[in-house]
């Protein structure tokens, strides 16, 4: 909202003097009101990055973590140093615990855009031994079968717009990422705890190349890492699309149409939120 009276500054202007409002805003405190959205505006760029389709748990500790340094960064605080001091200690308080949590751990890591180049020390330890642990399970589980990286199963990919704020530039500072490293085909691992240091001694590639395109390419390299990947990259950042999901399901039981067994609506909404996937 504030923003938008930004844009509308000069019509509010010559609104207020020609109906002689009793208070109109001044020159600082239109300033103060333009400092305000330049601090808030990171937070509108995250919450569009995490709630995206592609979005999963992986982006989330990247995208804090870049918000984070943005606003400690932040340089044109004149005005609004309280609240900027504010927001950066709510921000370290909230997700204190983020870097110790499982299943965020274990997206990112194994996320070939991140893994662990955003933890330190013996965070990077702890996050290992989570990755590993999650790879045993999953193969307990499958009592030790060898096809999953047969079973990973690539979903149609998504282009990934250019980075254009200043919380991406961020991002991709504290990732440096590097080139993909090409394997050879003898170089196919074993055992656990091999291919878990092998696929995290590989340099990150770039944030908006595919991740589930180098899992197609690689799992074979990595079959037990890559079930957990099947797993874990499944999964959605924010619940966002699910609401969606729930809004969409609105649409189809109407007054018109409240005849609809369960598994029609249910097809109804799976291709409608999948169309874009075959290309109609």
């Amino acid at each position: 909202m504030v923003q938008r009276m930004l844009e509308q500054r000069k019509a509010i202007d010559k609104y207020a003097t020609e109906h002689e409002l009793p208070v109109t805003l001044t020159e600082n405190q239109w300033k103060l009101l333009e400092k305000l959205v330049g601090l808030l505006r990171p937070f509108e760029v995250t919450a569009q990055q995490i709630s995206r389709k592609d979005a999963s748990l992986a982006n989330v500790i990247p995208v804090v973590t870049a918000l984070s340094v943005t606003l400690q960064r932040h340089d044109n605080d004149t005005d609004v140093e309280i609240m900027k001091t504010v927001l950066v200690n709510e921000l370290k308080q909230h997700f204190s615990s983020l870097k110790h949590e499982r299943p965020y751990v274990v997206a990112m890591a194994i996320d070939p855009r991140y893994r662990l180049r955003l933890l330190q020390g013996g965070e990077w330890q702890v996050a290992t031994a989570m990755l590993t642990a999650e790879v045993r399970r999953l193969k307990d589980i499958a009592d030790g079968s060898s096809d999953a990286a047969s079973a990973y199963g690539p979903r149609a990919d998504e282009s990934v717009p250019a980075s254009i704020s200043c919380v991406d530039d961020v991002l991709d500072e504290l990732l440096d990422s590097s080139a993909p490293l090409s394997l050879a085909a003898e170089d196919k691992n074993t055992d656990v705890d091999s291919q878990v240091q092998h696929y995290l001694s590989l340099p990150n590639i770039s944030r908006h190349d595919s991740v589930t395109s180098w899992w197609k390419a690689n799992a074979h390299h990595f079959p037990d890492v890559a079930a957990v990947a099947r797993c874990f990259l499944a999964t959605p950042a924010t619940s966002i699309l699910s609401k969606q999901l729930s809004g969409s399901a609105g649409h189809v039981y109407s007054g018109h149409r409240d005849g609809d067994l369960p598994e029609c609506a249910e097809q109804l909404l799976f291709i409608k939120h999948n169309m874009a996937l075959v290309d109609y």
